[in-house]
């Protein structure tokens, strides 16, 4: 008898603990972009680096009016783009725009950069018209 005593005691001493506490809330999740160059000549490439601050899902991207392809490492908090300027691209700034899925949230991240003014070397040829 005294052991039941006891254990009653303890589970409503347990149910009245857990009532009474307010469930944590998740950490929202943040995505964190960033590049070692902003401006590259056209037809350049630049390595965009994404953090997130927990594992991701799914990253999609655009640059450019094109999808830009992520890889992660193998926790998923790190990934990974090469982002290229086309030639016809004119100089000027663009953004790079992230979304990024987690299990519970979603986050987006874009990051600045600039395309060069650029000078292609030329060369002219002459022909004899002869």
């Amino acid at each position: 008898m005294r052991i039941q005593i006891d254990s009653l005691v303890c589970a409503v001493t347990l149910a009245a603990s857990v009532a009474g506490q307010t469930p944590t809330p998740a950490e929202p999740l943040t995505l964190t972009a960033s590049t070692a160059s902003i401006g590259m000549p056209p037809g350049g490439v630049v390595l965009v680096t994404a953090v997130a601050s927990q594992p991701v899902t799914a990253l999609e991207g655009y640059a450019f009016g094109r999808p830009v392809r992520f890889w992660s490492d193998e926790a998923h908090l790190k990934w990974m783009a090469l982002v290229a300027a086309g030639l016809e691209a004119k100089p000027g700034p663009y953004t790079v725009t992230m979304n990024a899925a987690g299990t519970r949230s979603k986050a987006a991240a874009s990051l600045a950069i600039r395309v060069e003014p650029k000078r292609f070397e030329t060369r002219r040829l002459k022909v004899d018209p002869q």
